[in-house]
This record gives structure tokens, sequence and C-alpha cells, in this order.
């Protein structure tokens, strides 16, 4: 999940809406330790990573790191679902720096997040259960 720092206590309660529905969310705050190369642990998690998250705010689209995540999200060929908070769609899309890889369909406003937990619930519970390994 992509998000400005100033946005980390609402980070932090999607991530748990995630789990929630069975996904294993990646925030560099909870992930990352003291003396960890951030941008190497961005770019495993990154490389790792089914769909991607992005918390859409007036500070978030000010954060360099945000804009590369989205990038290098698009250019796996991610689900992107971009949540607005602070910010419409009308808003977004009058910004001169608006990410250019986001569709309308790809945004859900902050209040309506409920819809994408119902729907990533249904995929992850739909997802083959890895096979146990004899020891």
């Amino acid at each position: 999940m992509s998000h400005s720092s100033k946005d980390e206590w609402l980070a932090k309660q999607v991530a748990l809406k995630l789990e929630e529905c069975g996904a294993v969310p990646f925030l560099a705050e909870t992930r990352i330790e003291v003396g960890e190369e951030f941008e190497f642990e961005i770019k495993e998690a990154l490389a790792h990573a089914r769909e991607f998250l992005v918390l859409l705010t007036p500070w978030s689209l000010e954060r360099p790191y945000v804009w590369l995540e989205l990038g290098v999200a698009w250019y796996r060929g991610l689900p992107i679902i971009g949540v607005l908070y602070g910010l419409t769609r009308a808003d977004l899309a009058a910004r001169v720096s608006a990410p250019v890889l986001l569709k309308s369909h790809q945004l859900v406003e902050l209040n309506e997040i409920g819809i994408y937990f119902e729907q990533l619930l249904k995929r992850v519970a739909a997802r083959p259960m890895p096979k146990e390994v004899d020891p």
C-alpha cells in the first residue's frame, strides 16, 4: 500500500481491514525494520504484490515514492486501486500532477471502500490454498 506519511494512521486502519479480508498488506512503517534498506524492501514487496492500493490524498500526490510505486505497479500490470480521501474524482482530474495511470474505474472514495473489501474478500477466498510440504 502506498501513502504519504501524513496518512499513516489511515493506512494502518486500511491495512487492518485488508488483513481481515485475508490479504497480506505491506506497510513500510510496520514491515521495514530500523537499519534495513528501505528501497530494497519496497522493490521486493512490489515484485511479489498481487494488487496495489494507493491512498490518494492531497499529501500523497506530493510524495515522489507514491509516484514511483504507482509506476512500478502499472508496469507490472497489477490491479491498481486508488482510494480517494480529501480529494474527489473531479479534484484529482483537475490537478496538473494527477496520476494519468489511474482511470475512474480504479478509484474509490474512502467512504465507499467497503465495496473494494467485499470484492477482495471474494478474490482471496477463491485463491487456491498452497500445498503443504512434507517435512
